[in-house]
């Protein structure tokens, strides 16, 4: 009987250890394993990059971004790609040239690249949550910059932005903040506005998604001015001068004072547009 219980305990320990070099090979080998200073430096671009989202100077907030950039970027090693680090990275090169990229072309230049250096074949990768968001972001990004002038690409960046966006909400729809959400039901309000003709385009559906991520996240001022945009479209005058205004008191998000302040603006000049007044 001694006997039969160690074989059993020696079976059992058989497993755990099976068990865990699956988890081993899943989420290391498979997405690249991340070795200690890998992780330090994971870990230093977390701290650069929270200092760089709430810094009150922008001379404070590009160096720490900067080295968030460089300090993700050594993260990600030169081997298979970490889904999670790749976030992380993509979303501090977003923070830079969103805010801090002047000009156009240099934006679209950065956005491109960052496009050619993460499209993958690897069909462990493209059924990730992660990989389908940064390519949405990425895109995304790469379609506000020419959605209003006559660029031949427009309609192929749309078809991007769309495929990617559908496969994040099919895998994930929640993921970071209900992402797919908020570009989905914007690029449905856009793209009839974009100087090329398109078919599939649905208000309809824009409010639908607007509506969904104003729900996960019912104090984003970007997403209520995004529905009130939506509605106005529709012709629901009343019902976007309500949102409108209510967008208007929604507190910043303090974690990120750039978004909050962009935002913020951009809702002001929208109303200002539409000749909305505040109560």
């Amino acid at each position: 009987m001694l006997h039969r219980k160690k074989s059993r305990a020696g079976g059992f320990m058989k497993k755990i250890l099976i068990f865990f070099a699956a988890v081993y090979f899943l989420t290391g080998y498979a997405f690249g394993s991340v070795n200690p200073e890998q992780k330090k430096a994971e870990i230093d671009g977390d701290k650069y990059f929270t200092a760089g989202k709430t810094s009150f100077r922008a001379d404070k907030s590009i160096k720490s971004i900067n080295s968030a950039i460089a300090s993700y970027d050594k993260a990600l090693g030169g081997g298979k790609i970490n889904p999670a680090i790749m976030v992380k990275y993509v979303d501090a090169c977003d923070f830079k040239h969103r805010y801090f990229t002047k000009k156009s072309s240099d934006k679209k230049k950065a956005y491109e690249a960052l496009i050619k250096r993460f499209e993958s074949s690897d069909k462990k990768l493209l059924k990730t949550a992660e990989y389908n968001y940064v390519m949405a972001l990425l895109w995304g990004r790469r379609g506000e910059i020419t959605q209003n002038v006559m660029d031949n690409s427009n309609k192929d960046v749309a078809e991007k932005i769309k495929f990617y966006g559908e496969e994040l909400y099919r895998i994930d729809k929640n993921y970071s903040g209900s992402f797919a959400c908020k570009i989905l039901g914007r690029l449905h309000y856009m793209s009839p506005n974009i100087p090329v003709f398109f078919g599939w385009p649905d208000k309809n559906k824009s409010k639908s998604y607007l509506t969904e991520f104003l729900k996960a996240n019912p104090a984003d001022t970007e997403g209520g001015m995004f529905l009130a945009d939506t509605l106005w479209e529709m012709g629901d005058t009343k019902g976007a001068k309500e949102l409108y205004i209510k967008t208007a008191a929604f507190i910043p998000d303090k974690e990120n004072r750039y978004y909050a302040k962009a935002s913020v603006k951009a809702h002001k000049k929208r109303m200002k547009k539409l000749n909305i007044a505040l109560k």
